[in-house]
């Protein structure tokens, strides 16, 4: 059974999650629209009657039970009863009882009928909805069972204590497209060095990429020194990722300049050839393995640019920005008030 608090969520991942369930639940479909100040509105959905069905979701977990309440009566009731939809579906994240249901709908004072689904509601939808759970992936990374499932898969002390720090920190992930890019690569040849600036994000797409495919039943393993440790854990036909993080280092003039390079080569050769139970994700900065492909033959006759994937600034669109922007804002602790404050006069 599901017990997820949501708190991995921020409120408009919350909203998606929302509409999605409710209109699976009811087998329909909610129009949701652009962030910024909603009217009261952040999914509706017309009957064959014309009548206006709202769903509002309000993400206030952290926030007491009787200030939400309070809210809803001065800021959520005016707005319903100037909306007058045919009906109301106000979805909260805290846990709710039955007084409880009761005082919210209460504090709407709405003339039409109206749903209230809390906490508890959601986790038994989404064991009723499974494809919708599937698509949040920052739900299913929090669930008890994957969590076991992941660090399982981590099958050494250093591969455990770094699945740990990732799974810390997925909760500000955002998958962009480059994401899905890295995931067409490793299909295809099982072997992706991202490359890019320093500080442009190649660690933390590395990092979902490991979490993506451990919970796909892969063992993560990590590689710290050179391509040797990863060979002494080689299993033939056990489903397994190896990671190399800034994998020419600091000293990349020595690894190139000696064999370094060409074991690494004969690896991702290795992986290629094993890639539908294989895969080997490697970071570096581009102008290190620019050097490289100059300095090592082994480099460049081994094709190794074929499993370069570049991030630049450009390749983030302005909304994968501001979600990264915005998943930061929202689990840095600031209170909700502050939060649509950055909506004021479109900030």
């Amino acid at each position: 059974m599901n017990d997820y608090d949501f708190s991995r969520l921020n409120d408009k991942e919350f909203e998606v999650l929302c509409a999605d369930l409710i209109g699976a639940e009811e087998g329909v479909r909610f129009e949701r629209f652009k962030a910024g100040r909603d009217g009261g509105v952040d999914g509706r959905y017309f009957s064959p009657n014309g009548g206006e069905w709202i769903l509002q979701a309000k993400h206030w977990a952290s926030t007491p039970f009787p200030q939400l309440l309070t809210h809803l009566r001065s800021s959520e009731a005016p707005k319903v009863a100037e909306l007058r939809p045919e009906h109301y579906i106000l979805v909260v994240s805290h846990p709710l009882s039955r007084l409880n249901k009761v005082e919210l709908i209460k504090a709407l004072g709405a003339s039409c009928p109206v749903s209230v689904y809390g906490k508890e509601d959601l986790n038994d939808l989404l064991a009723k909805h499974p494809r919708v759970e599937q698509r949040q992936f920052k739900l299913w990374i929090s669930s008890a069972t994957v969590l076991v499932h992941l660090l399982n898969n981590a099958i050494i002390g250093r591969s455990d204590a770094m699945m740990g720090e990732i799974l810390e920190k997925s909760k500000i992930f955002v998958q962009t497209r480059n994401f899905e890019w890295a995931v067409d690569k490793l299909n295809q040849l099982g072997t992706v060095i991202i490359t890019g600036q320093a500080g442009i994000g190649k660690t933390t797409l590395a990092e979902q990429l490991i979490l993506f495919y451990a919970k796909n039943g892969f063992e993560f393993l990590s590689i710290s020194h050179d391509v040797h440790e990863a060979e002494q854990v080689y299993v033939p036909d056990r489903p397994q990722l190896f990671y190399f993080d800034d994998f020419l280092g600091q000293n990349y003039l020595e690894a190139l300049t000696g064999n370094q390079g060409s074991q690494i080569v004969h690896f991702i050769k290795r992986i290629n050839r094993d890639r539908a139970t294989k895969k080997f994700v490697l970071t570096s900065r581009s102008t290190i393995l620019n050097q490289g492909l100059i300095l090592n033959d082994a480099f460049e006759n081994g094709n190794v640019n074929r499993n370069e994937m570049e991030i630049k600034l450009q390749s983030l669109s302005n909304l994968d920005k501001a979600h990264i922007l915005y998943n930061h804002i929202w689990h840095s602790g600031l209170s909700p008030e502050y939060v649509e404050s950055f909506y004021v006069e479109k900030r």
